[in-house]
């Protein structure tokens, strides 16, 4: 299952669920977003033809990331660009999400969890980084 979390008409996250399992490879974000997410499936013996990923200029204006739980549970409290908090999410072991830029997001750690966690480079600092509200 994929949750679209939105605040104000404007989406700010997705969520795909643990139980998400789509018959065929399944992108579920548009295909316009920043950062696209999906379910890849292959029935055994298939190969992905050889490739690389075409060089080309992109203008990044936000930073989005992506965390999928390993284990354990975690909040996700969402906040507008003024600090005031609009909304949360509890993710469980196998859920991920993609938090796009437009938004505030805190981690809340409910149990103790292990997270793998994805977003845009370069890393310089957290001063660099972050904006704290």
């Amino acid at each position: 299952m994929i949750e679209e979390i939105k605040y104000n008409y404007k989406t700010f996250a997705y969520v795909m669920r643990a139980d998400t399992n789509p018959d065929t490879t399944t992108f579920y974000t548009p295909k316009d977003c920043e950062m696209q997410m999906g379910v890849v499936t292959h029935e055994a013996g298939y190969v992905e033809p050889a490739h690389i990923h075409k060089k080309r200029e992109k203008k990044i204006y936000g930073c989005t990331e992506t965390l999928h739980i390993v284990y354990g549970k975690t909040k996700i409290n969402f906040f507008d660009s003024n600090g005031k908090e609009v909304g949360y999410t509890i993710l469980e072991k196998g859920d991920t999400i993609l938090l796009l830029s437009d938004m505030g997001h805190q981690l809340e750690s409910i149990e103790p969890f292990k997270g793998i966690k994805t977003k845009q480079g370069p890393y310089i600092s957290v001063d660099d980084d972050k904006e704290f509200l």
